[in-house]
């Protein structure tokens, strides 16, 4: 099986999520272990649905594991450990599954962008945004 994913390292490249590139899980996997090491570096994959889960490294190196939800203008979250994002990864089957991923809590986006904000996500906040206006224009 192979995934839609996008990235951006903020120490190298990018590949925008209108531009994502194809791999197995395990070509992503072994790229999220390059690319999660660094503060507000972000991963994110596309299943054949549509259906978009990201990663993105916090200030504490924490990781922040997000599905958007854009008809319902919010996401599913949680914080893991870079090890508990490569777990989720591989627990992938061809399509994104919401209630596969235990803790989640669902947070409207206006909420969580003030939020994301007051804690400097600035990044972070302008990539929703980004993908929320590639996902409805599609």
């Amino acid at each position: 099986m192979r995934y839609q994913y996008f990235f951006t390292d903020y120490e190298g490249e990018e590949i925008l999520a209108d531009n994502e590139i194809t791999a197995s899980k395990e070509e992503i996997i072994r790229f999220m272990k390059q690319i999660l090491l660094v503060k507000d570096n972000f991963l994110g994959i596309i299943d054949q649905n549509d259906l978009c889960i990201q990663f993105m490294v916090n200030q504490d190196h924490s990781i922040l594991v997000d599905i958007p939800i854009p008809e319902l203008d919010g996401s599913h979250t949680k914080n893991t450990t870079l090890m508990g994002a490569l777990q989720i990864v591989h627990e992938l089957d061809a399509m994104i599954q919401i209630e596969d991923t235990d803790n989640l809590q669902f947070e409207k986006w206006l909420a969580y962008f003030k939020s994301s904000l007051s804690k400097g996500y600035r990044n972070w906040v302008i990539h929703y945004l980004g993908i929320k206006l590639w996902i409805k224009s599609w």
